[in-house]
């Protein structure tokens, strides 16, 4: 509970102003007793968790400072690679898809009666879909997936493209 009305508050002192008021409204804290008291049993509390809180930050920098064994540099040296050698630390070449065998135009030989609107128009491939020069796609009546190959010597992932999809 205390934490969500931490939470709540941009800061310490809306935090203690939201306490404080609290004992205002609800309880005699300021009333009932004398004010030196309230302000004594405020301070008390103050000081007794101001002291638990320096123990603990010395402690901890104390664990921080323990002296931790420093490794051991190594010393450098030159070491000639061979051909096999250099083909074996050189970077991985991702391979690239085999590119889909690109959308043939409709054979108009095996077109039946009434099919006369399919003149012209591509044969769609296994997805619905086609295959072109620089891209393919397959489709759903849900969705629709696009694919473009690039000609990389990386991985490239979807923080590296950006999309912009227009009527």
């Amino acid at each position: 509970m205390l934490l969500h009305i931490a939470q709540q508050h941009d800061g310490i002192e809306p935090l203690f102003d939201t306490f404080f008021g609290f004992l205002r409204r609800k309880t005699d804290f300021y009333t009932g007793a004398q004010k030196s008291a309230a302000e004594s049993m405020v301070m008390k509390s103050f000081k007794s968790h101001l002291i638990q809180a320096i123990k603990i930050k010395a402690a901890k920098e104390e664990s921080d400072n323990f002296e931790k064994p420093m490794p051991m540099a190594e010393s450098a040296t030159i070491e000639e690679i061979t051909s096999e050698g250099a083909k074996a630390t050189a970077p991985q070449v991702i391979p690239q898809p085999k590119k889909e065998e690109l959308s043939k135009p409709v054979d108009e030989t095996k077109l039946e009666e009434g099919e006369e609107s399919e003149k012209g128009k591509l044969e769609p491939n296994g997805g619905n879909g086609g295959n072109y020069g620089n891209y393919s796609f397959t489709q759903t009546l849900e969705e629709i997936e696009v694919r473009i190959p690039f000609d990389l010597n990386f991985k490239l992932k979807s923080r590296d493209v950006k999309v912009d999809i227009r009527e």
